[in-house]
C-alpha cells in the first residue's frame, strides 16, 4: 500500500485550548538546573537530549524501532556510537535527518527567529530531504510528491 503525502491537519479546538499547567514549573526547574551546572555539562546534556529526540521522533512516527540500548548509546555518542553502525542505512539516515531538524529548531529559537512558512519549509526539508519513500514498521509506505 502506498500513501501519498498528506498535509498536517490543525489541532481541534479542544486540544488547542488545553492549558499546559506544568509548563512554568518545568521551565523553572530547567533554568535552575542549567544555572547550577558547568557550561560543558549543560552543552553535553542538551546535545544528548537532541539525539534522544531525533531517535524517538522516528519511533513515535512508526518509521523504525530502535532498542533502548541503541538509543542510549546514540544519546551519549551520537551516530558515531558503535551501536549505530548496526542500524539499517535508511534508519541511520532518518535519525541523522531528525537530528538536523532538531538543530534547525534550536538554532531558530536561539536566534529569535519567528515562526514562519519559510522556517516550517526548512524544517520539513531537513526531515524529508533524503527520504524519497519510507516504509513504516506497520508496513505502510509513504512517498513525497515530485
Amino acid at each position: 500500500m502506498l500513501d501519498v503525502y498528506r498535509f498536517i491537519e490543525d489541532l481541534d479546538p479542544a486540544a488547542r485550548a488545553r492549558p499546559m499547567d506544568d509548563a512554568g514549573r518545568v521551565h523553572r526547574r530547567f533554568r535552575d538546573l542549567r544555572e547550577s551546572l558547568p557550561p560543558d555539562r549543560v552543552r553535553a546534556a542538551l546535545d544528548g537530549e537532541r539525539w534522544r529526540s531525533a531517535v524517538e521522533t522516528g519511533v513515535i512516527e512508526r518509521l523504525y524501532d530502535v532498542s533502548p540500548g541503541v538509543t542510549e548509546a546514540i544519546v551519549r555518542h551520537g551516530l558515531d556510537a558503535d551501536e549505530a553502525r548496526g542500524l539499517e542505512q535508511s534508519v541511520f539516515d532518518q535519525i541523522s535527518a531528525h537530528r538536523h531538524a532538531e538543530d534547525v529548531v534550536v538554532d531558530a529559537i536561539e536566534a529569535g527567529t519567528a515562526l514562519s512558512a519559510s522556517l516550517v519549509k526548512e524544517l520539513h526539508a531537513a526531515v524529508t530531504g533524503r527520504q524519497p519513500v519510507y516504509v513504516g514498521t506497520d508496513g505502510s509506505r509513504t512517498c513525497r510528491p515530485s
